[in-house]
């Protein structure tokens, strides 16, 4: 191949690393040619890519691949017999790895650190205040004119009843209370205003059941009322946890979602066995099945066409209603109201979770049971019915910078109250400070050291803050 040909082939690779992790390659040479400062050899023909250029003493190299053009073909093709000093990391310090293919040899660059702690200081992107607050600005989350949080924080317990931070994500007004609404959003509370009884358990609150099937004429005992049909239900326990969702519900067209025999609805993972769930009276008894079936109501049949979607903790037919939680709420809400809901429960910015069917009109994918596993945080999110503003507040698990603005202003105001106790402790936020910044390096993407060295660093010391604030206030 032309020289000149050769040198554009290795421009473009060279190009194409920007976004990829490190490789050796040379510029000119057949058999290497050798450059005696810092033992670099290049050599145009051997393509090396890394999957890492950070190790701690003793790791091996890691290769990804190892190319060598070819004169014949004009490409470079993989070469799976090479060698390389195993040596290299056996001390710390930047190392020029020398890989050899039968008699050409190359050289890449890498750095070897006793410690992860010393490779984290030694790649830090913590620097000058302007270059800091580009990552992290402490106003993000604290008022400083008032000295409160932007955003409520609150404390409670997760799923595994470890201590946790749950901050504000946002709120939805109401139009209705406890009554058949001609807005978007219906409340329905488990309180004396609300005089709709439970058909199945009479003790219980629900909602009025005056929807049909228009086809059989048959009532629902699982649906509401006419305004709700195609909207989003969801149902809140009295600690806040989503017990019941199910979107566009539809007139009892099972492959929609919300049936409970189907995995197209959620629930928290606690109500992982369904008939514990307080959002939920389950009848599978056949005399009282017949009995509401004489009365008008309608059953769920699970039919061959959909027993596919069905469980064994189902018989072929079964009838459910939903209910008020004691504590909690049951609300009716658009579907559009219920997208803002779940970006705010999941993090995230799709509103569905299936890249098959982004546009899934009915909403069946939002919410499904397989979210307890995609979506931690969809677990750890509460909502409250708040009677003095008439609306709804959401909270989501705190992120780092919003864990930091609430424990420094613990610690601020401790200091402000005793400032010899609490001074060590308000000085700890520079520590926490600094790994937030770090958290945001961009070679943790690429470098499986910093990768594990920055996996929930900043997370960690926050909690030692935590537990340095709460031995204070014992």
């Amino acid at each position: 191949m032309k020289s000149r040909t050769k040198k554009i082939l290795a421009s473009l690779f060279l190009i194409a690393l920007v976004a990829a992790p490190l490789t050796g390659c040379g510029e000119k040479g057949n058999n290497g040619g050798k450059d005696s400062v810092q033992g670099v050899i290049v050599n145009e023909n051997l393509r090396v890519t890394l999957g890492r250029t950070i190790y701690l003493v003793g790791e091996p190299l890691e290769v990804v691949s190892v190319e060598r053009y070819s004169d014949y073909t004009g490409t470079f093709t993989p070469q799976p017999n090479f060698r390389y000093d195993f040596d290299f990391s056996k001390t710390a310090g930047e190392k020029n790895v020398k890989i050899t293919v039968g008699t050409q040899e190359v050289t890449v660059a890498v750095k070897v650190y006793e410690t992860a702690e010393a490779a984290a200081e030694a790649n830090s992107i913590f620097g000058t205040q302007a270059e800091n607050e580009k990552l992290f600005k402490e106003s993000e989350v604290i008022n400083f004119n008032t000295m409160k949080l932007k955003k409520e924080t609150v404390e409670g317990v997760d799923s595994q009843n470890n201590f946790i931070l749950r901050s504000a994500a946002g709120t939805k007004g109401i139009t209705s209370l406890n009554k058949v609404g001609t807005g978007m959003t219906d409340v329905w509370t488990n309180d004396e205003s609300n005089q709709n009884f439970s058909v199945l358990d009479s003790t219980r609150k629900s909602t009025p059941h005056t929807r049909t099937n228009q086809t059989t004429g048959k009532k629902y005992l699982y649906g509401a009322y006419d305004a709700q049909q195609w909207k989003t239900e969801m149902i809140f326990d009295g600690e806040g946890r989503l017990a019941y969702f199910a979107s566009c519900m539809p007139d009892n067209t099972w492959k929609y979602s919300g049936h409970i025999h189907t995995q197209k609805w959620y629930s928290h993972p606690v109500y992982e066995n369904v008939f514990d769930n307080p959002a939920l009276v389950i009848e599978q008894n056949i005399d009282n099945l017949n009995a509401l079936a004489e009365d008008n109501w309608e059953l769920v049949n699970i039919t061959e066409d959909n027993a596919w979607e069905a469980t064994d903790d189902f018989p072929s037919t079964y009838v459910y209603e939903k209910v008020i939680p004691e504590g909690g709420f049951y609300v009716i809400l658009g579907n559009a109201i219920a997208d803002d809901i779940w970006q705010w429960f999941t993090g995230g910015t799709e509103l569905t979770v299936d890249d098959d069917k982004p546009d899934d009109a009915d909403h069946s994918l939002i919410f499904q049971m397989s979210n307890r596993e995609k979506f931690p945080g969809l677990n750890e999110s509460r909502a409250f019915f708040d009677y003095s503003t008439s609306k709804i507040k959401f909270y989501t698990p705190s992120t780092p910078k919003q864990q930091y603005g609430y424990y420094y202003l613990k610690a601020y105001n401790g200091k402000q109250a005793d400032e010899a106790k609490y001074t060590e402790a308000f000085n700890f936020k520079d520590e926490v400070y600094k790994a937030i910044i770090e958290s945001n390096n961009p070679l943790i993407a690429t470098e499986k050291v910093l990768a594990d060295y920055y996996n929930g660093h900043a997370q960690k010391l926050i909690d030692q803050w935590a537990e340095m604030l709460a031995a204070l206030e014992a």
